[in-house]
């Protein structure tokens, strides 16, 4: 099963990548200037570049690894509308060491270099800083932490605040193809799929 959901990964890649997906399906939303969108794993802010320069909405970033955190601290330094946060989206309020490795950092893998992140539960930083607001467009790519993260989403019925949600599932979490099935479903009741390129990205617009 393992090699199976690896050969589809490798063909839905080349298709994401046929689609010129990177420029299309992750940033073509209905979004305005007052538009709030999460950018969950900002690394240095690739993604938040293309819908900052396209849009110019509300972005809240956020980053557990202090350097990246820097970068993008620094990078958007003079944008009000852009606020940055050194922290990580989850299930819960704790901290963890995370293995370093650039845009591959992740709790779930060994790296040379570790260190000790914290990370938020999103219902809790909702209640502080987003009480009653929606999300227009949430982007998902935190390295096997999104199984954590989406549960207590769907959970806790915050997803239904998401307008526009964007993920990448990870195949090197433990049971990764059963519980990306299960999200699916779950978060099939209120959303809509516009794309699925299964373990590259997927996308749903809420119903």
């Amino acid at each position: 099963m393992k090699n199976f959901w690896g050969l589809v990964a490798k063909i839905n890649l080349c298709r994401w990548f046929w689609d010129d997906g990177d420029h299309t399906c992750l940033v073509d939303y209905n979004l305005k200037s007052e538009s709030l969108v999460f950018d969950v794993g900002g690394y240095i802010g690739n993604f938040s570049d293309k819908i900052i320069s396209r849009y110019n909405p509300r972005t809240y970033i956020f980053e557990p690894v202090r350097s990246y955190y820097r970068v993008l601290e620094n990078k958007y330094e003079n944008n009000k509308k852009v606020q940055v946060y050194n922290i990580g989206l989850s299930d819960k309020t704790e901290r963890r060491p995370i293995g370093v490795s650039g845009d591959a950092s992740s709790v779930f893998v060994q790296s040379a270099r570790r260190e000790e992140v914290s990370f938020v539960d999103i219902v809790e930083f909702m209640k502080e800083h987003c009480a009653g607001e929606k999300i227009d467009l949430m982007s998902v790519n935190i390295e096997g932490g999104e199984y954590r993260l989406l549960k207590r989403m769907v959970d806790s019925g915050l997803i239904n605040r998401v307008e526009n949600l964007q993920v990448q599932f990870h195949r090197f979490v433990p049971r990764a193809a059963e519980m990306r099935r299960d999200l699916v479903k779950e978060i099939d009741r209120t959303h809509n799929v516009i794309f699925s390129y299964p373990f590259v990205w997927e996308g749903f617009r809420k119903r």
